[in-house]
């Protein structure tokens, strides 16, 4: 009988549980996650067959171990996984948005890298949390990379893809530093972005005098009827975790700040051409952006080409 343990059983852990489990990948799906209410809502959902408060006692009897926890103790975490009389031939990866932090600090913990661990970012989910936000299907037509160092068995990289796959992803395979390098551009940033665009809104509200400081929530009963579907869509990643993506930003730090410095110059000469009444310049920046909008929505079935 065949088994997989997922350690953390919110958005990305329990969809692919749900996933593994309603495709048939394993016979038995375990779940293991510090949160007892997340534990009894994911069997209450069927995301998995079996919880267990200690995950470290199931270790020397599963084939495969999926590690989907926060940023901030994952390493400890597959540390563990590693020490706790895992059988040989079991595979272990992660989900981990940024993949250099998570290699060099397993590599410190254990003195080396098992063969049979495979790092894996999928690049899904929402601004949702937990196994009530999971979807057995949140991996189809979703891009998944592997980045798989020398000490990675090639035999385990094909299996953990083949799984991915199943679910209904691309899979990719890439050097984790390249991987958080454009994941600090096209992931990490635009959550950022996001967030501080929001965090301004409101203080900008108060500074018009829209809303008033000393009564809770009128920042957004004011500006509710001036948020239309452009702020929706904006903004709408400003509604994760915050804890989960300072985690992230800590882990990305140098490389997201070496994007937001480029995008700073960026915004600067896009001001410059603004003030000058540079229109030219002006619609040529806005049709780059919405060629390249219109391009990535013909390549990914996911995304909506709203704007063709």
């Amino acid at each position: 009988m065949s088994r997989l343990l997922v350690i953390g059983v919110g958005l990305i852990g329990g969809s692919f549980a749900g996933g593994a489990r309603d495709a048939g990948l394993f016979a038995e799906v375990i779940g293991a996650d510090a949160d007892a209410d997340n534990l009894a809502r994911a069997q209450q959902l069927g995301l998995i067959n079996q919880s267990l408060a200690d995950w470290q006692a199931a270790i020397p009897n599963v084939d495969a171990v999926l590690v989907a926890v926060p940023p901030g103790v994952v390493v400890n975490v597959l540390s563990q996984v590693f020490q706790a009389g895992l059988p040989d031939h079991a595979l272990v990866f992660d989900a981990t948005s940024t993949k250099s932090s998570v290699v060099s600090g397993l590599q410190r913990e254990l003195a080396g890298l098992p063969a049979n661990f495979v790092p894996v970012h999928p690049m899904a989910g929402s601004e949702l949390q937990g196994p009530a936000a999971a979807r057995p299907d949140l991996y189809q037509n979703s891009q998944v990379f592997l980045t798989p160092t020398t000490d990675t068995a090639p035999d385990a990289v094909a299996k953990v893809r083949s799984w991915w796959e199943q679910l209904g992803a691309s899979c990719h395979e890439i050097d984790a530093a390249q991987h958080d390098a454009m994941a600090a551009l096209s992931s990490h940033l635009p959550h950022l972005l996001a967030s501080a665009y929001m965090a301004f809104l409101g203080t900008a509200a108060r500074r018009e005098g829209v809303t008033d400081d000393t009564k809770p929530h009128t920042s957004s009963t004011a500006l509710t009827p001036f948020a239309g579907p452009g702020l929706r869509d904006f903004s709408r990643i400003a509604a994760a975790e915050p804890t989960l993506w300072r985690d992230i930003f800590a882990a990305n730090r140098h490389l997201l700040l070496d994007e937001l410095d480029e995008l700073l110059v960026h915004l600067g000469r896009i001001r410059a051409e603004l003030a000058a009444e540079q229109d030219d310049a002006l619609v040529r920046m806005l049709t780059d952006g919405r060629d390249l909008r219109r391009q990535l929505a013909r390549h990914l079935p996911n995304w909506r080409a709203d704007s063709d």
